[in-house]
């Protein structure tokens, strides 16, 4: 009896819990939509003789590395130099392709462990967890232009960079607007981010788990 005890606490604690199938599908669902090593061939012309100024094509390190030092500054500009530059935020999303597929060709060793023994044992997790989060912020960037997930990260760079292109070559304008539009816009915007709130509250309780699963 004691024997059967011993064993069972061992296989308790020596194998993922499989009492949420759920989260155990939307594993599934994120291994899929992390995609495969898909290399871009070509980049938009605009970022190769700014960003990637002496860097070689086929020259990824130098790439990457331009890339995530690029995105990082892009990011961090105040909201003053973002208006004054409206496409300075759609090249930093173009950067993040660059920098996800950094993260992903890194991760390579890693995936394939995991997948060799999955579901059965959870192996390298803590990557893994780390990968999906890259990818859903990825995800979320495409989706705010209506881009599918499912897109070569070439083509979405491309798409980011000639939005980016198109939004620097307007002046920033003042315009008067009517009291009442402004109260009715700001009642809209209300309601779509309540509602908004109450979606992404609800997917991030999910995929929170997912990344406790995994980490665990």
């Amino acid at each position: 009896m004691k024997k059967i005890f011993i064993i069972f606490i061992f296989l308790l604690f020596s194998l993922p819990v499989y009492s949420d199938q759920k989260t155990i599908d939307l594993v599934e669902i994120k291994l899929k939509e992390i995609g495969n090593l898909d290399m871009p061939k070509s980049y938009p012309n605009g970022l190769m003789e700014t960003t990637f100024k002496n860097c070689k094509i086929d020259n990824f390190i130098c790439l990457k590395n331009k890339a995530t030092k690029e995105m990082s500054l892009r990011f961090k500009r105040t909201q003053k130099y973002n208006d004054r530059n409206p496409g300075s935020q759609i090249y930093a999303m173009a950067l993040y392709e660059i920098y996800y597929l950094s993260k992903l060709k890194n991760a390579q060793k890693d995936l394939k462990k995991f997948r060799e023994k999955w579901p059965k044992k959870i192996v390298k997790g803590k990557d893994i967890s780390s990968l999906i989060k890259a990818n859903e912020t990825r995800k979320i960037m495409r989706e705010a232009l209506g881009m599918s997930i499912a897109e070569s990260p070439e083509y979405v760079i491309k798409y980011y960079w000639i939005i980016g292109d198109f939004l620097q070559r307007g002046d920033l304008k003042v315009a008067k607007v009517d009291k009442e539009l402004k109260k009715r816009e700001s009642l809209l915007s209300e309601y779509k981010s309540t509602v908004g709130f109450l979606k992404k509250r609800i997917e991030k309780k999910e995929i929170n788990k997912l990344y406790e699963f995994l980490e665990n």
